[in-house]
């Protein structure tokens, strides 16, 4: 088996145990990694980020989505950054639009 055999095989795994979203990207749905994080008080230095995201596959991933609409679980979010991980995941940085 070849190392990206290996990663893909890893990568469903992950994805399997530990989607908790449907995600639409264009009008289809992909399995999602969505993280909703509380508002940190007094956010100084090594704050984390408090903006919602969702991790999908990149082969899910178009490969310009900043400034699109998708759904998570029926609610719109604009896509406002892409970050690829070189893995085998594409994490996107969301903005609530209603």
């Amino acid at each position: 088996m070849s190392f990206l055999d290996a990663q893909n095989r890893l990568n469903a795994s992950v994805m399997n145990r530990l989607k908790n979203a449907s995600v639409l990207i264009a009008g289809v749905e992909v399995p999602g990694i969505f993280k909703l994080p509380s508002i940190v008080a007094n956010g100084g230095v090594g704050a984390a980020d408090t903006r919602p995201s969702v991790q999908v596959f990149t082969s899910d991933s178009p490969d310009n989505p900043v400034d699109s609409v998708i759904e998570i679980d029926g609610v719109p979010y604009v896509v406002g950054e892409r970050e690829d991980s070189g893995t085998g995941f594409t994490t996107f940085m969301l903005e609530r639009t209603e």
